[in-house]
């Protein structure tokens, strides 16, 4: 089990970084999440939602300043919703923080699974000195989500990238079944050019009605699957 070096801090996300990745998601995974709800994610749990910085970055422009390394962002969800986002009965866009959050300031006792929307490498100055960043990250998540009064049920990550899926896979996350896939009408398709790319849903096997139904004009640009991790076991012990 690692800890944390000495010389990697953690800080609030700033709007700046916070709308960097606002940007680079919807880019990628073009869904209707409003900035506003993502900022609002970020504030009713700060302390799960934070940059890791460098404090000793040797080699970089500034050398002894510290340098943003990466984030992550968060959601810790009620038993009921985060059972539901599992397996797309509940959409992440459609998570209200006001009232699907677990609390941090009961003193009842909880249970929360970790949703994780948002985890990211930055390119640049002092990548490299974190080796395996996602476990890192998320023993960290952890370690903080530990302080509260909540039952930890589990880990989950809608992944959108084969690089995070490998990396989910290699902490022992298991696929719910749900998936979320983005369609686009071929060169030879009649259909309007302007109906774009249209977003459609698979989910587990009795989990509800498969809304994944693709014509011969359809092929799939993106996809994205839903991953989780039972438990509150550590990240670095599983390999």
């Amino acid at each position: 089990m690692a800890s944390k070096p000495s010389w990697i801090e953690r800080k609030a996300i700033s709007q700046d970084v916070l709308k960097r990745i606002y940007a680079s998601d919807q880019d990628m995974y073009p869904v209707p999440l409003s900035f506003e709800r993502l900022q609002d994610w970020v504030a009713q749990s700060p302390e799960l939602s934070v940059c890791y910085l460098d404090s000793a970055a040797d080699g970089c422009d500034s050398p002894g300043d510290a340098v943003e390394i990466g984030a992550v962002i968060v959601l810790p969800l009620r038993k009921n919703q985060w059972e539901e986002l599992l397996v797309g009965k509940l959409k992440e866009i459609e998570v209200d923080a006001s009232i699907m959050f677990g609390s941090s300031d009961t003193d009842e006792l909880q249970d929360v699974g970790l949703h994780i929307f948002h985890i990211e490498r930055f390119e640049g100055c002092g990548r490299a000195k974190v080796q395996r960043f996602a476990e890192f990250v998320l023993e960290d998540v952890r370690e903080v989500a530990t302080r509260y009064h909540w039952n930890i049920l589990g880990y989950s990550a809608l992944t959108a990238t084969p690089a995070g899926r490998r990396a989910f896979g290699r902490m022992s996350f298991k696929p719910t079944g749900y998936e979320e896939l983005f369609s686009q009408a071929t060169s030879d398709s009649t259909e309007m050019p302007e109906m774009g790319i249209n977003m459609l849903f698979k989910y587990p096997e009795g989990q509800g009605a498969d809304s994944l139904e693709l014509s011969q004009s359809h092929h799939i640009v993106f996809k994205s699957a839903m991953v989780v991790k039972f438990g509150n076991g550590g990240f670095w012990d599983d390999k």
